[in-house]
């Protein structure tokens, strides 16, 4: 396994958090916040064109068809709770 290049001291940024990390959602700047996406899907999700649904699967917000499974490392974690919070805040 790599070590991290995350130090512990400093704030994560870079990421896409599910849970906005600034004032207007005031989500915690952690690991298990931060999803690793292309531009283009960083994008898609902040605007909320697209949702992580309660099973892993990423799905279309206007139409809830399935795009696909998350893919994910079993080395990161995911709170649900921010995921939860993204879709309460960002699926119509």
């Amino acid at each position: 396994m790599r070590p991290s290049a995350h130090d512990a001291r400093r704030p994560l940024r870079g990421g896409c958090p599910h849970q906005g990390a600034r004032k207007a959602h005031d989500g915690p700047d952690v690991h298990s916040n931060v999803l690793c996406l292309c531009p283009n899907d960083h994008v898609r999700l902040d605007a909320g064109s697209i949702y992580i649904d309660a099973t892993g699967i990423v799905r279309d917000s206007s139409t809830h068809a399935a795009i696909g499974p998350l893919r994910r490392s079993l080395a990161h974690n995911i709170d649900p709770t921010q995921l939860t919070y993204h879709r309460e805040h960002h699926v119509p």
